[in-house]
């Protein structure tokens, strides 16, 4: 099967964080879910990503880790490279 492309890992990610508030709430929900979205390997090398990294980990709604993950999605846009 051919990879995902980069907007449907995005999907994904909002799909886990919907998923993680709709089971815990929405503060717990987000605690629990937004280290691992910084962390994840799909996002790692990203150039000048450490501000939108920063603001994850200290987004408080869901909306806004929402937006975070939208202006993600939209400046990066493809899959980065694994060289």
């Amino acid at each position: 099967a051919p990879p995902f492309t980069f907007g449907e890992y995005m999907d994904i990610l909002r799909g886990q964080v919907r998923d993680s508030v709709a089971w815990l709430g929405e503060r717990p929900g987000i605690l629990h879910v937004r280290r691992h979205l910084a962390a994840t390997p799909l996002l790692k090398g990203l150039p000048d990503f450490r501000p939108l990294r920063i603001e994850m980990l200290r987004a408080e709604k869901l909306d806004a880790l929402l937006d975070i993950l939208n202006r993600i999605e939209e400046k990066y846009g493809v899959m980065p490279s694994a060289e």
